[in-house]
């Protein structure tokens, strides 16, 4: 599988750093990592090369499936993730991946207990 193109669309940039620094620690050069704080600005960049997007539950008071709908408008294949926690978003990517779901759920449980 070639290089998954993944944008992390969330109004905290704590959560952002966060979640990328455990992606690209996690899957390495497997995924190109873009951050966005506005959604106007990603919906431009948004097009048939966008693999995954992972959005907030709720982003600048608009629900998340609001958002979810103006980017399956703009790429019907594209994952949407609705972030609300890393496991989530790591679990889908790894199936993204042709990873075993559950060899990465203790990963992933291991990672978070230490």
């Amino acid at each position: 599988m070639g290089q998954l193109n993944l944008y992390i669309l969330s109004e905290n940039a704590l959560v952002v750093c966060g979640l990328k620094h455990y992606l690209e620690h996690r899957f390495g050069s497997r995924l190109k990592i873009f951050n966005f704080y506005n959604r106007k600005t990603c919906m431009r960049k948004i097009n048939k090369q966008t693999s995954v997007v992972v959005v907030d539950q709720m982003f600048h008071g608009t629900d998340g499936a609001e958002v979810q709908r103006f980017i399956k408008n703009i790429n019907p294949h594209v994952e949407v993730i609705m972030h609300s926690s890393g496991e989530e978003v790591a679990s889908t990517i790894s199936s993204l991946c042709g990873e075993d779901p559950v060899a990465m759920k203790n990963r992933i449980n291991f990672w978070l207990s230490n």
